[in-house]
């Protein structure tokens, strides 16, 4: 998998020419190994009980219109990555435990569920840094899923206007296993 990023705030620190930030979230593993959770609602409320974190309802909404339940956990990335080790995944397991010696807090998340078990709200806060031993950034993430079963036409940016930061994140996993 690959994620492609643009806005502000980080664009104006890329090479001139460069739109878009683009990188492989943990190289060399699948979307589902490398993206907390997985497919489905009951698959993250479980990695997120797996990953040490106390799942609990705080409340109830409507998205969009549609009933849900609101649940929040803390997300320990080291019980997550030893969730992985457990199922025989220990190359993954050991980046999700490097990440977690960069995180100076555990990560927040929010899911909202609607009644059939669909995702409909997701917001995770987490305070990553920038470099090793430098400033942290709080990084504040939401999601809004709707319009299921559309099937909406996605242009990838073309390679000249990507800056691919995959190399710098191989870089800064490697500089905490090394330190």
């Amino acid at each position: 998998s690959y994620v492609y990023l643009r806005g502000t705030g980080f664009s104006d620190g890329l090479p001139e020419g460069k739109e878009w930030l683009g990188m492989q979230p943990l190289p060399g593993h699948s979307q589902e190994e490398a993206m907390l959770g997985g497919a489905g609602a009951d698959s993250s409320l479980q990695m997120l009980s797996e990953a040490g974190g106390q799942v609990r309802q705080v409340g109830r909404e409507k998205v969009r219109g549609v009933p849900t339940r609101r649940y929040r956990a803390t997300i320990d990335l080291a019980a997550y990555g030893q969730a992985l080790r457990e199922e025989g995944k220990d190359e993954i397991a050991e980046q999700y435990e490097k990440v977690a010696t960069l995180m100076p807090t555990a990560p927040t998340v929010e899911a909202s569920i609607d009644g059939k078990g669909i995702l409909r709200r997701f917001r995770m806060v987490m305070a990553a840094p920038t470099a090793p031993g430098q400033e942290t950034v709080r990084m504040d993430v939401r999601m809004e899923l709707f319009d299921f079963g559309a099937q909406p036409a996605i242009s990838v940016p073309d390679d000249d206007q990507v800056f691919d930061a995959t190399s710098l994140v191989e870089e800064q996993l490697d500089a905490i296993e090394t330190s």
